[in-house]
């Protein structure tokens, strides 16, 4: 394989699969064969080692303790507040615009409704 290729290769893992294991990785991708197959297996790898980690390798991730360690609150308070005011929002949407689709001329949404707005309003009900 193209030495410069497999130095782009290997740079795609992180940085402390890099630091213990970048250098043996690169002369390996040097010395072996160069095709798609191999090509796809290292990114496929490298992607499943950002994401999956090797077991005793210190990777740090500092936007993730600013939220999950050092303010849990934030995650576990914040967070659902969040998801229920956004569920809220839609849900009046759906009824407003439904408002003003199955019931044009009307000041007011209690009045007799059938066929599909009976269904539509149902589901902003359920929201």
């Amino acid at each position: 394989m193209n030495p410069r290729l497999a130095h782009l290769l290997v740079r795609l893992y992180p940085h402390p699969w890099r630091e213990r294991y970048g250098a043996e990785f690169e002369a390996l991708l040097q010395t072996g064969r160069g095709d798609l197959r191999t090509l796809a297996n290292v990114v496929w790898s490298a992607l499943h080692e950002h994401a999956f980690p090797t077991a005793g390798l210190e990777i740090e991730r500092p936007e993730f303790q600013t939220w999950c360690v050092r303010a849990p609150w934030a995650m576990f308070g914040l967070a659902p507040l969040f998801l229920l005011a956004g569920a809220y929002f839609v849900a009046c949407s759906v009824l407003w615009s439904g408002w003003r689709i199955f019931l044009p001329g009307t000041s007011t949404p209690f009045v007799p409704i059938d066929g599909f707005a009976v269904f539509y309003f149902g589901f902003g009900r359920l929201l």
